[in-house]
């Protein structure tokens, strides 16, 4: 967004069209001539030039008075303040940021999730195929009583015909109850099973998991503390975008106070021509002069639509909507009276976007330690419920839900987890000294943009100083040019010289109140205020 930003020297530049004639006609050697007589019928006195490009004098034509009251504060207008609010509430740069941060905090909310032991339903159906189990089908192998008694008898050892009689019964009781149960070979061919499992990784809790939540919750803080830096920067460009819009519109008031002095300086020179006081090619250059000043109000208005322009794109302000500003320039700036090394100090304690980046930082490093529990063992407790027909573990199999449950200690470990986890460690590694540079990197910034922000101030309050001594010397000396340009003791190029001197003082002064708030800003924003 920073291209929408018309910068002051953009604006100096459009401006000082204004001055390029008086420029020339310094480079022109001055010609020798005779004091020419008073003027039988003198001009009316030009007028003088007011003290301040922004202080309002009963002399001034109406065009130059609407001008100057676009640079003066009105009250209801749109403070410093409330540009910055309004530029951060409607700038999708901040809406992207907080898009960040919302996208952190639900990625910590996700890592929180991770506590929570694993759950596991499931639900089966399984048709089995026929199966032969050499039997036959609907049959059940049974013991006759008679022939076993003739095996008995045919035994001639008394020992063995009585071990023969007790295994005799025991086979008599279990073909009573094989013939309770049915067919042996009558397998059920329909299963039905529901599991319910719940796994518990702890050894995750401690090495990965843990480690994991607390890097994703710096993550989270370092998003929200991202979010707040770009509120700061878009802040600060909306507002020196205002300071673009008042420096364009003083400039097109002293471009129009220049146009209007050189008109009557015009008008001056051709009664003298009229006479034959003055030569007519003064009034030729005097007229190129008017032409050049007036292509340079020209190009000082499209300055002020561009600045307004970049000012409403800023702010997402309507076009039918009038830009009115309650911005005052001839506001005291407080003096800092610190040393900059002592600025710099407060500032890298103040600062949002350095603990941001270490934030950052402590990310990384538990995240590194979450990517190492990658390479150890897994030690997870796991217990299972079965409700199943026919189940598996009950024999024989039968027709009917039958309910058993299941705990168990699982440990696992994959070399290949390891090799990668090695890997996974280098890239974190390399992760963490880019951050590391970033934040020395951030730090060596912070310090040059607090010394510039303070040298900065220091100039535009002594050049404001000097440009107040400046213009008044100015005023003064197109006074006397004017009185001896009526006497005839000076020449038009004289009265062009000092007009131009005016000019360029009243925009030194312009541009000096200008600078002195942008860094007053800017100094405020390095310092972490």
């Amino acid at each position: 967004m920073r291209s929408f930003v018309i910068m002051p020297t953009a604006a100096m530049t459009l401006v000082g069209t204004l001055v390029s004639g008086a420029v020339a006609a310094h480079a022109q050697p001055q010609p020798v001539r005779a004091t020419p007589p008073v003027a039988t019928t003198p001009p009316a006195t030009p007028p003088v030039a007011p003290v301040d490009p922004t202080v309002t004098t009963d002399r001034e034509s109406v065009e130059v008075r609407r001008l100057r009251e676009l640079i003066l504060p009105r009250q209801g207008g749109m403070t410093l303040e409330q540009v910055g609010v309004r530029a951060v509430r409607v700038s999708p740069v901040i809406e992207r940021s907080r898009a960040d941060a919302q996208r952190a905090a639900a990625e910590a909310r996700r890592a929180w999730a991770a506590f929570l032991p694993t759950l596991t339903a499931t639900a089966r159906y399984t048709r089995l195929s026929a199966v032969d189990s050499g039997f036959a089908t609907g049959t059940t192998p049974a013991i006759d009583p008679a022939e076993v008694g003739r095996l008995i008898l045919g035994v001639d050892d008394a020992e063995a015909q009585r071990l023969f009689v007790i295994n005799g019964e025991f086979l008599q009781s279990l073909s009573s109850a094989f013939s309770g149960l049915g067919s042996i070979g009558d397998t059920p061919l329909n299963q039905f099973a529901l599991r319910g499992e719940l796994q518990v990784p702890i050894s995750d809790y401690f090495f990965a998991i843990a480690p994991g939540y607390e890097a994703s919750l710096e993550a989270a803080e370092a998003a929200r503390l991202q979010q707040r830096v770009r509120a700061s920067s878009v802040a600060l460009q909306a507002r020196e975008a205002v300071l673009d819009v008042l420096l364009a519109r003083g400039g097109l008031v002293v471009a129009q106070q220049a146009v209007e002095q050189l008109e009557a300086a015009r008008n001056d020179l051709r009664a003298f021509v009229e006479v034959g006081t003055a030569p007519r090619i003064d009034l030729v250059r005097l007229e190129a002069q008017l032409a050049i000043a007036r292509t340079g109000r020209s190009r000082t208005r499209t300055a002020v639509r561009l600045a307004q322009m970049a000012l409403r794109t800023l702010l997402h302000m309507p076009l039918d909507r009038e830009m009115v500003l309650d911005v005052n320039l001839e506001a005291d700036v407080p003096v800092v009276t610190e040393q900059p090394e002592a600025l710099v100090r407060r500032a890298l304690r103040r600062r949002t976007e350095v603990r941001a980046v270490q934030t950052a930082l402590r990310a990384q490093r538990r995240g590194r330690s979450a990517r190492r529990a990658a390479g150890y063992p897994h030690l997870v407790a796991a217990a299972g419920v079965d409700v199943a027909n026919p189940n598996q573990r009950v024999f024989p199999q039968q027709e009917r839900f039958d309910v058993t449950w299941d705990a168990s200690l699982i440990v696992t470990w994959t070399p290949n987890s390891t090799i990668t986890a090695g890997r996974d460690l280098d890239v974190a590694d390399a992760e963490i000294a880019q951050t590391q540079a970033d934040l020395a990197a951030l730090r060596d910034g912070i310090r040059l943009e607090v010394w510039s922000a303070w040298a900065a101030l220091q100039d535009a309050r002594a050049t404001l100083v000097s440009a107040t001594e400046g213009l008044a010397a100015a005023e003064e000396g197109m006074r006397v040019r004017a009185e001896q340009f009526r006497a005839g003791a000076a020449v038009a190029r004289d009265l062009i010289d000092s007009q131009g001197d005016v000019t360029r003082a009243r925009l030194e002064i312009l541009t000096s109140r200008v600078a002195l708030l942008r860094a007053h800003l800017r100094l405020t924003r390095a310092t972490g205020e």
